[in-house]
């Protein structure tokens, strides 16, 4: 909360603040202050260097994640040379950052593994590395999730960041089983770019389905079901736009929104694109420019819209 909150403030309120959080004593003001930067993609200089020998794991953590959200392109041997830290946390941000900077070797092999390793860092990892991966090496790693926790869901949503338009008969097929038929549909527009509401081809939900908190008012989980927002897709309708559309996507390349992947089409999607269509967007965009800073897709509205509106 305290990082968000200095992302959230104007720069003008926080140039001497940051100066002072970066030359700090206490290893979290240093944090704060790379953070800050960082999230204002504000880049510090040397400071940043200094920040990656820090004797403090947690501002080496935020300053690799900096280095990559920065375009820090010549900070690439020194967030490489972290590849091989014992804490994963380390491990990670070096990989994930190394991967944005233009490493496809070493650093693209870690981010694999920690996308085939169940907890916290797994879905960040699965995702850069399928777009990251040409689109050959993206199917074999779907193959590897296979026995994995959660492996059905993860090879639906993969296939939407592979963006091979050979899955999308397999993806009309998972829409028949209703646990699975909003990712599969979610991951259908990601590679074809099929608009539900133009095309009409969202339907209610199935009877008797439930999702989301019960009406027991002793049951503790009030969460709401991480796809509650996506629709439900008609895969009859879906079927037949198919069968009339298929021969516009080439297999074997990888389609975005139903477009080649390019900084225009990324510049587009994050102007008018959901929210996670736009942090897919961000991440294909650096990946297509290493060292482009990557776009803040969680920064305040406002000043995302200042930034987009450089963009041209």
């Amino acid at each position: 909360g305290l990082v968000s909150a200095l992302g959230w403030v104007e720069p003008a309120h926080l140039g001497h603040r940051v100066k002072a959080l970066l030359g700090g004593e206490a290893p979290l003001a240093r944090k704060l202050g790379v953070a800050a930067c960082a999230l204002h993609r504000r880049d510090p200089g040397a400071v940043l260097d200094a920040a990656l020998a820090d004797e403090a794991d947690s501002v080496r953590i935020r300053a690799l994640r900096a280095a990559g959200e920065l375009g820090r392109t010549d900070l690439l041997p020194l967030v490489l040379a972290l590849l091989g830290e014992a804490k994963p946390e380390l491990r990670f941000w070096a990989a994930w950052s190394a991967v944005l900077l233009g490493d496809r070797g070493h650093a693209l092999d870690a981010l694999r593994a920690f996308a085939l390793e169940p907890g916290p860092r797994q879905m960040r990892a699965f995702q850069l590395a399928l777009q990251a991966l040409d689109v050959g090496a993206g199917h074999a790693l779907l193959s590897e999730c296979t026995g994995l926790p959660g492996a059905a869901r993860l090879r639906i949503v993969g296939a939407g960041f592979v963006g091979d338009a050979r899955y999308a008969p397999w993806l009309i097929e998972q829409m028949a089983q209703p646990a699975a038929a909003r990712i599969a549909a979610e991951a259908f527009v990601g590679i074809t770019g099929v608009d539900f509401n133009l095309e009409q081809m969202e339907v209610p939900p199935p009877e008797g389905f439930e999702d989301g908190p019960s009406e027991d008012p002793d049951d503790e989980n009030v969460d709401l079901p991480e796809d509650a927002a996506l629709p439900w897709p008609d895969a009859q309708r879906l079927q037949r736009w198919w069968q009339a559309n298929a021969a516009r996507f080439a297999p074997g390349a990888r389609w975005f929104l139903g477009q080649p992947v390019s900084e225009a089409a990324c510049a587009q999607v994050l102007r008018e694109g959901f929210q996670r269509r736009r942090v897919a967007a961000a991440l294909h965009r650096t990946l297509l420019q290493p060292g482009m800073p990557l776009f803040p897709t969680s920064a305040p509205a406002w000043r995302q819209q200042r930034w987009l509106d450089r963009l041209g």
